[in-house]
């Protein structure tokens, strides 16, 4: 496990309240999760709980970080006594190990009672967990009780042993009185003689210990003895005053024995009487009982009446007094007449108990019990607990009998009931659902050999339900070879259930046996073949833990979870997916994932699985969830898939995610394969509010390749259209074209631009998009483009290219756009004169050469007078290298740009110069040197030159003819041009690669100017004086003309 994870444990053990605010963070996920999948899977179902204890308590377990914390018993077994009535026992459990703890405690005995039956960590003090338990009733001696302390990862069990803190002497004591009794009934019942009795009476009562207060009731019972043996002598022995006696019970026998010796009539009443009065002050129960048998046995009128001597013996009984005397008395009453048992209630079952333990029950009495019993329509644990009694003394049939009805009345159906059933049928009993008894009783997993009797019954018998049908079938099965006489009978019932049961797949394990021994049957037999899919993949789930109720089951192309509660012995499950992952929950709905222990155990063979496979048709929904996994790794779909994956489909039981995957192949299997019908059908299915946002987008695709349009509009409408690819945006385009006709629709107009932008250039496409698209410059000189080569024209549309260039700005891309526009009869004047502008400015500013029309445009601007410098500056500088083929209407417009500049505004382009081969320039505008420099516009530029004479420094400001091209002229002669330089306003730096000096003093040979230019320039040369005579000359003679001349 990762060094992080054990860094939290660290923090956990450190401080827990920490752990827990970062274990709830989403920061735990980012540190301690990142890039681990099965653990942030872990987590993620972990917090679906709702304890957060143990939310972190089973992360930690089932990543590995730590142990369970397990409990051991400080010692195995306690003892209890009489004292933990009012005080509690304490049991000690320790604790091993660390983290969060819970469990519960409870008692599977009858006489503790625990203070609570839950705890917790907290609980514990340094290790140790006291558990307090009180004593609900008093037990006998050697009794024992067991607490079970739970939790979910163990199950302790210690033993509480009652001990009766009693004497040796008082059990001695309290067996030689019970001894005494056994005496008293064998005698009255005839087992044993009188002398036998007066003998070993004798004997237990000289054994019995010595106590100074019983002694002497002790001594009257030897007495009594004596008297019963007839021994003479006796008159003195007994006291002649009974009040004298201590004891209010010795009072009373003394009265008893003098009447039973004396045997006068006087006697008897006298005695009689008085015993009654201390009855009648009897508050003790016990004693009452007593002194109540010896005046029954001095009332003759008690004696005669059976019936009221009973009913005050079930008085005594109801206010608590059980004494084993009455209780013989009672049983004797019922076995006198046992019509006066009219019903069995408490004191009833008190009396018979008895009687049956003793032996002293007639079959008059017992079949009178049996009659009653079988009147009563309620069941009773205790009558049943009665006839068990009776039945272990007297095995009568009729006892049998009864005690079965009340089985098959109470629904007892356990296994220890299996044995009275089975020998009420070896007794031939009859009796409603015995068979059905015997046969539910069975213990599971036995198949003991049934009397034929039973097996012909059950050939005809329509009792028994689907679960003892499987009982009955797997034995015969099991015990076929020894069942030959009746086998046959059952085959036919046996495969016509196991067809019904595979059909609505039911299992269990004697199911199992059966579907085991007719397997290849059911495989050869086209009917339950299928069916057997619904079982094949089946097996047994084993978690033991009782704190576990139920169990989740993640399957990867399952739709939905399986759920499965572990209430049964046997639980069983389908499972597709060898990478199931199992969720665990207990009765407060926390969720165990790796702590709890538990075993998926195979019932088919791998052979037989393969073997119904390769025999399915692929229809089962069972067989297709198995099969699910081989299509997920299947790139494209193959003929022989095509059953099985439709059933998947039809089915609806895989995974949403799954589903669409596998419909999707179908789709690319139509697709590919031309299967239009087929495509069309199985997309008349789809509904798109049951899809994914993923999927709904994959479906786009499909419903165009169907030809459903409509559907893949809708989808398109929602989701888009990118994911589409040329063709099948094109073919959605065209058909929404022909359905909106001239329609406007946003929608539209964006994905035929979509289409367009990806290279279609479908002509209706692009029609639509002349119409309504407005995007950028460059989208709608692409649109106009391939509308061109259509031979398409729509002037509303180059307009708006037009309008969009003039936004935008243009660089010459669009010329053709503008060109082809100028050339139509229906234009805009305005919108061709804006265009103009765009381009000139373009072309002045990036020095940009533009097609001939451009400049003939220009032309016819300055035809009717537009004589804008950037006009005549572009004109004169795109013509200036085609001197030679100049149109008379070029010319004429450069003649015109030449009286402009030199007539009225006395400002030359420097590049008119370029045209002196074509029209006449004055000579003193030649005689100028011309000074030109780029800038920033608007600024101020000064042009600095110095003379080379006198070394003195000018200034001129120079001229912005156009933006940023600033130009000064002069006539300059050759010496004051020693050095110059350009300055900007506000900045120190001068200026002098940039500038550009020209002169065209060639063109001026013969002006003034000129001539004193060269005599500058030669005055060092021997021709000096030759050249100022010349000028003389020259100078004389201007004067003398000048008048008749432009110089």
């Amino acid at each position: 496990m990762s060094e992080s994870l054990e860094n939290f444990t660290n923090i956990v053990k450190e401080d827990i309240k920490e752990a827990k605010t970062l274990f709830f963070s989403e920061a735990f996920k980012e540190e301690y999760l990142k890039d681990r999948r099965e653990e942030k899977e872990l987590y993620h179902q972990l917090l679906l709980g709702r304890n957060r204890n143990q939310i972190l308590e089973e992360f930690l377990l089932s990543s590995g970080q730590k142990k369970p914390v397990l409990l051991s018993a400080a010692k195995t077994i306690y003892q209890a006594t009489i004292m933990n009535l009012d005080e509690p026992l304490e049991i000690k459990v320790k604790r091993e190990g660390w983290g969060y703890l819970v469990g519960r405690i409870k008692s599977d005995g009858t006489f503790l009672s625990l203070h609570k039956n839950t705890f917790q960590a907290e609980d514990f003090e340094d290790g140790t967990l006291t558990i307090y338990a009180d004593m609900k009733t008093i037990p006998k001696d050697g009794d024992i009780d067991h607490l079970i302390i739970q939790t979910v990862y163990q199950t302790l069990q210690i033993e509480v042993v009652y001990k009766e803190q009693k004497s040796e002497r008082k059990k001695e004591e309290e067996f030689r009185q019970k001894k005494l009794i056994e005496l008293y009934v064998d005698f009255c019942t005839g087992r044993i003689t009188t002398s036998q009795l007066y003998e070993r009476g004798n004997m237990v009562l000289d054994k019995m210990p010595d106590d100074p207060v019983k002694n002497r009731i002790y001594d009257l019972m030897k007495l009594h003895l004596s008297i019963l043996e007839g021994k003479g002598d006796l008159e003195e022995k007994i006291p002649e005053d009974a009040s004298k006696e201590p004891l209010l019970i010795a009072q009373g026998y003394v009265w008893y024995l003098q009447a039973f010796y004396d045997k006068e009539e006087e006697t008897i009443i006298r005695s009689r009487d008085e015993i009654k009065e201390l009855y009648d002050q009897c508050e003790d129960g016990k004693i009452k009982g007593y002194l109540f048998w010896l005046y029954m046995n001095l009332s003759e009128e008690l004696m005669k009446d059976a019936k009221l001597r009973m009913e005050l013996i079930k008085e005594l009984y109801q206010e608590g007094c059980q004494n084993p005397l009455l209780q013989f008395e009672g049983c004797c009453i019922l076995g006198e007449d046992e019509q006066l048992l009219d019903e069995i209630d408490s004191y009833e079952l008190w009396v018979l108990e008895f009687g049956a333990e003793e032996k002293i029950l007639n079959s008059k009495l017992i079949g009178r019990i049996c009659f009653l019993i079988s009147r009563n329509k309620v069941f009773s644990e205790e009558v049943l607990w009665l006839f068990l009694c009776i039945y272990k003394e007297y095995r009568q049939s009729d006892v049998l009998q009864g005690i079965c009805a009340l089985m098959i009345q109470g629904n007892c159906m356990d296994e220890d009931c299996h044995p009275y059933y089975e020998e009420a049928l070896q007794r031939g009993v009859q009796l409603i659902g015995l068979q059905e008894a015997f046969l539910r009783t069975i213990p599971k997993g036995q198949y003991p050999l049934l009397p034929e009797e039973i097996l012909r019954y059950f050939t005809y018998s329509k009792s028994l339900g689907k679960e003892d049908q499987s009982r009955l079938f797997a034995n015969v099965v099991q015990n076929r070879r020894k069942y030959h006489k009746v086998f046959a009978n059952y085959e036919e019932l046996i495969r016509a259930f196991l067809r019904e049961e595979l059909r609505r797949g039911q299992i269990n394990e004697d199911l199992i046996l059966l579907y085991r021994y007719y397997f290849e049957e059911l495989l050869e037999d086209e009917r339950s073949r299928q069916d057997l899919g619904n079982i094949i993949f089946v097996r047994q789930l084993i978690c033991d833990n009782e704190f576990i109720q139920k169990a989740e089951i993640s399957q990867r192309w399952k739709k939905n979870l399986d759920v499965c509660y572990l209430r049964e012995e046997k639980i069983y499950v389908e499972i597709f997916d060898e990478h199931a992952s199992f969720v665990f929950f207990d009765s407060e709905e926390n969720r165990y994932i790796g702590s709890v222990a538990y075993q998926l155990k195979p019932i088919w063979t791998k052979e037989q699985i393969q073997a119904y496979c390769e025999a399915a048709d692929g229809t089962n929904e069972h067989f297709v969830l198995y099969k699910g996994a081989a299509f997920e790794r299947k790139q494209q779909l193959e003929d022989e898939d095509f059953p099985v994956v439709l059933s998947a489909l039809k089915s609806r039981a895989l995974d949403e995610d799954y589903e669409q995957q596998l419909f999707e192949k179908v789709l690319d299997y139509y697709w590919e394969h031309e299967m239009s019908e087929e495509l069309k059908r199985a997309l008349s299915y789809v509904e798109w509010k049951n899809l994914k946002d993923k999927n709904r987008i994959h479906m786009i695709r499909y419903f165009i390749a169907g030809e459903l349009y409509n559907e893949a509009l809708k989808g398109i409408e929602q989701y888009g259209y990118q994911f589409l690819d040329k063709q099948q945006l094109c073919t959605i385009c065209l058909y929404a074209l022909t359905t909106l006709s001239t329609r406007r629709s946003e929608l539209l107009v964006e994905m035929c631009e979509y289409a367009f932008s990806r290279g279609e250039e479908n002509s209706e496409i692009v029609a639509y998009l002349q119409r309504y698209f407005h995007g950028t410059k460059e989208e709608m000189l692409a649109i106009f483009e391939a509308g061109n080569k259509g031979g398409m024209y729509d002037r509303i549309f180059v307009e708006s290219v037009l309008k969009a260039c003039i936004a935008d700005g243009v660089d010459g891309t669009e010329f053709k756009v503008f060109s082809t526009y100028i050339q139509q009869v229906q234009t805009d004047t305005a919108l061709i004169d804006a265009m103009l502008v765009e381009y000139v400015n373009f072309a002045y500013e990036q020095d940009q050469i533009l097609p001939e029309e451009f400049y003939e445009l220009i032309g016819k601007k300055i035809d009717i007078g537009k004589m804008d410098w950037m006009y005549q500056q572009l004109y004169l500088d795109y013509y200036k290298d085609k001197k030679e083929n100049l149109s008379d209407r070029c010319k004429g417009r450069i003649e015109k740009i030449k009286d402009h500049q030199v007539v009225q505004t006395d400002h030359v382009l420097p590049v008119l110069f370029q045209y002196l081969d074509v029209i006449k320039l004055p000579k003193y505008l030649c005689a100028r040197t011309f000074i030109e420099f780029r800038a920033k516009s608007g600024q101020t530029v000064i042009f600095h030159f110095m003379d080379g004479t006198s070394a003195a420094w000018k200034e001129e400001v120079m001229k912005e003819l156009l933006p940023g091209y600033y130009v000064f002229s002069a006539s300059i002669f050759d010496h004051e041009l020693n050095d110059h330089y350009v300055t900007i306003e506000g900045e120190e730096r001068r200026y002098r690669d940039q500038v550009v000096v020209t002169d065209h003093l060639k063109y001026c040979k013969g002006s003034r100017f000129y001539e004193l230019n060269e005599l500058i320039r030669h005055q060092q040369d021997g021709k000096l004086q030759m050249m100022m005579e010349e000028y003389a000359v020259k100078t004389m003679m201007v004067q003398f003309i000048k008048p008749m001349t432009e110089e």
